[in-house]
Parts: C-alpha cells; sequence; structure tokens
C-alpha cells in the first residue's frame, strides 16, 4: 500500500461512510456468522441466542458491552515500546495474576450484563496458570477475545484457544527474524510462527470456523518495507480472518527509564504514513498528532487485577478513581453520575492522560 493511500485511509477513518463500510464489512457478518452461526455449531446455542436479547438492551440501558479482565500482570517479553510495561504493570498492581477464585465471582456478578470478556491487559495471558480452566468456566457465558504474544501454547492452552476463545488476537510484528526479534525482545521467531501456525492448524481441524483469528503488525521502522509481504502471508493461510497494521506509539508517558522521544524516534517508520506522530524536521522534533473525535475507549472498563476498575485501557496506573472490583458493583456502579460523569469527560478528551495516550 503507498503512502498516498494510507493517508487517504486515515483521513476516510473518521467519516460517515467508514462507519458504513465497517459495519457491512466486519459488524453484519460477525454477528451473523461468528456469534451466531458458529457459536450454535461450538455447541454454545444459549449463548448466540441470548446474544441479541443481551446487546439490545445493554444499549437500551447504557451498559457497557464488553469489560476487560487484567489476568496476568507480566510478560515474558520486553518489547521496547510496549503499551504497558510489565514493570511498570506489577509496580501498579502487586499482583502477578487474578486469582481463579476472584476471576469467576467477577464473571458471576457480570453474567447477563455484557456480552463480552476481554481477557487480556497488561500481561500475556497465556502465562496464567489456570488459563484453561478460567476459559472453561467462562466460554458459554460470554464472548471471549484475548491477546497473545504467542510464545507459550502449551499445556491446555491450545485447547483452551480452539475450543473457547472467541476473537484471538496474535501480535506478529515481523515476516523476517532480524525484524521481528528486534521488536520481541525475548522471542524466538522460528518457535513462535511455529506456534501460531500450530492454532491456525488446530483451528482448521476443528472445522467450526473459530477463533476469529487477526494478526496485528506493529508498524516500525525495522520492519515496515514488510508490511504488505506479511499481509499476503497471513491473509493467504486458511484460517486467519483479519490482517491489520498498526502504527506504534513510543508510550513515552508510560515508561519508568529515563528515555524521552529524541532516544526513541529511531522506531518510527520512516517511509510508511502509519503513524501517530508528526515529526518537525526543523525542530527535530515529534510529537503525538490531537485526536479530535471523540474517545471511546472508556465506554470498556478495565478490572486491574487488585480489583481497581479503570477508566480506559491507558489509565494504567489509575489516575482517574473509580472504584474496585471488590468492594464495588460495576454494573450498578456504571449507572452512577460520577461514573457518567467521568465517561463524559474522558469521551472529551479532558483528562491529561487523555492528551498523552495517542489514541
Amino acid at each position: 500500500m503507498d503512502a498516498a493511500t494510507t493517508t487517504l485511509r486515515k483521513q476516510l477513518s473518521t467519516t460517515a461512510l467508514a462507519d458504513v463500510y465497517r459495519f457491512f464489512r466486519y459488524a453484519l457478518p460477525d454477528f451473523a456468522l461468528n456469534r451466531l452461526l458458529r457459536t450454535m455449531r461450538r455447541g454454545q446455542a444459549r449463548k448466540a441466542m441470548l446474544y441479541p436479547v443481551r446487546l439490545l438492551m445493554s444499549k437500551i440501558r447504557g451498559r457497557p458491552r464488553r469489560v476487560m479482565v487484567d489476568l496476568v500482570s507480566v510478560c515474558n517479553l520486553r518489547c521496547p515500546m510496549c503499551s504497558v510495561p510489565p514493570d511498570i504493570a506489577i509496580g501498579a498492581t502487586q499482583k502477578k495474576h487474578l486469582d481463579l477464585a476472584e476471576f469467576k465471582r467477577i464473571a458471576d456478578e457480570l453474567e447477563g450484563h455484557v456480552t463480552d470478556l476481554s481477557l487480556v491487559y497488561s500481561g500475556e495471558p497465556l502465562l496464567h496458570p489456570s488459563f484453561k480452566e478460567i476459559v472453561e468456566y467462562a466460554k458459554t457465558r460470554f464472548y471471549l477475545s484475548t491477546i497473545s504474544n504467542g510464545t507459550v501454547i502449551k499445556g491446555g492452552r491450545l485447547e483452551a484457544l480452539v475450543d473457547g476463545i472467541d476473537y484471538l488476537q496474535f501480535s506478529f510484528d515481523g515476516l523476517s527474524k532480524e525484524s521481528y526479534e528486534k521488536y520481541r525482545v525475548g522471542a524466538n521467531y522460528d518457535s513462535v510462527l511455529a506456534n501460531v501456525n500450530a492454532v491456525i492448524e488446530a483451528k482448521q481441524r476443528a472445522g467450526i470456523g473459530l477463533p476469529v483469528i487477526t494478526i496485528t503488525f506493529l508498524v516500525n521502522s525495522y520492519n515496515e518495507d514488510e508490511v504488505e509481504d506479511a499481509r499476503r502471508y497471513w491473509l493467504g493461510r486458511r484460517g486467519v480472518n483479519y490482517f491489520f497494521d498498526k502504527p506504534i506509539n513510543l508510550n513515552v508517558h508510560r515508561r519508568s527509564d529515563d528515555k524521552k522521544e529524541h532516544d526513541l524516534v529511531h522506531w518510527l517508520p520512516q517511509k510508511s504514513k502509519m503513524t501517530l506522530y508528526k515529526r518537525d524536521e526543523a525542530a527535530g522534533t515529534v510529537e503525538v498528532e490531537k485526536k479530535r473525535a471523540p474517545c471511546s475507549i472508556m465506554q470498556t472498563p478495565v478490572i486491574r487485577g487488585d480489583g481497581e476498575i479503570l477508566m480506559c485501557c491507558h489509565d494504567l496506573n489509575n489516575s482517574v478513581k473509580i472504584g474496585n472490583i471488590e468492594k464495588d458493583n460495576l454494573v450498578a456502579l456504571w449507572g452512577s453520575e460520577k461514573y457518567a460523569a467521568i465517561r463524559q469527560r474522558g469521551a472529551n478528551r479532558q483528562y491529561p492522560i487523555c492528551k498523552v495516550c495517542g489514541k
């Protein structure tokens, strides 16, 4: 994809035309094919039949459709620009992983109120010692999604992914060993590629069409020449549904070291227009492009490992206090004037965290 096409796509992404395109390209097929037909073929007819009703009720009552649950606050990789650096996450939560009993309590409380649980936030979810049990407990009651770096597909996790996860995203940022391992520090390209392909093949053998598999590709200066080849490779694999290239975020506001933009600018693509930043060549600086459209990510609450409810996935350090799931009922809290006001301010990007998140 050339620079002009990328720029045009970026300009059109916030228009009404883009909303119509996304509905017919993604939302409608997902509803009919994945959430109804394939879910019933998986033997989860009750979940499929209740979904339209619960979705409608969530809209009528103004409740969130999806909640993110932070299963694990650590990671086995050290990606330089990680959006939720593991060393910061563990410092914030003081818990390496959510207890299985606590997860069950959260799932019980949310059942009937939300349709989707996202089993990921600040770490690699497949590191959870009870990942398989978590999926087994929730898979017939919620649509489950998760994101993985693909390094730990073992010990029943492959079965859990194929039999219980509805939406699975693999982060695979490079089509060569050199570019991939440059960013995914601590991962082995050949091993992870084999793991991801093993999941794809297991999905094909199951013959149901789930999980929906997406490959995301974080575009940086070391892999930007590989994007289109990577797109062709992954979309050429039966069983891979989507490939998305994403702009890299330097995440300076969440770093625990002393690195600033000028230390990290070498990661930004030199050719691709896939970027969150604008450059001032004369001054030699970069800054996050200001967003004008209302922000919607705080419509998806995050339950951190210690029970804290975060305004959004970018407020890792809980700068906007909402409550704690151990003493507050999330469903009741969501309808409170306090939480409604927080969501309104967040939508208008009025918090300090909103100025630097890049979304």
